[in-house]
């Protein structure tokens, strides 16, 4: 909606075809935003917790988030991972936090690659008045 008119004219002039205004002009024009509602919809994905909690029965089908919220709240979760460790000794406080911090690093990781998409100004430069 904010793209002008003009720069649809001036392709038109160029001798465009629809097709090609649409993926040479307009979808380069719309990388900021398709990256944010990307992001927002990773984001989003990522943390899915209510559509597990309400659909999802089967602990082996829970995703990340459900596991997590699990490991977090239960001792036999706990109790598990001491069984796997065997005679190693841990403090369970930095157990469960390295676990957050596992959680939560991919998306820490995709943010810069798409940071460069948040910019003000996508049109600038595009036409002259």
């Amino acid at each position: 909606m904010g793209i002008p008119g003009e720069l649809d004219d001036s392709a038109r002039i160029d001798g465009c075809s629809d097709f090609r205004i649409s993926f040479q002009i307009y979808l380069p024009l719309s990388k900021p935003v398709m990256a944010t509602v990307n992001l927002f919809y990773a984001v989003g994905y990522w943390n899915t917790f209510q559509r597990a909690v309400l659909f999802i029965r089967d602990s082996s089908m829970w995703p990340l988030q459900m596991k997590l919220r699990a490991y977090l709240t239960t001792p036999e979760e706990l109790a598990a991972v001491n069984l796997f460790l065997g005679d190693y000794d841990f403090n369970t406080t930095t157990l469960k936090a390295a676990t957050i911090i596992f959680a939560t690093v991919p998306i820490i990781l995709v943010y810069p690659y798409l940071q460069k998409y948040f910019v003000k100004g996508a049109m600038l430069g595009s036409l002259k008045e």
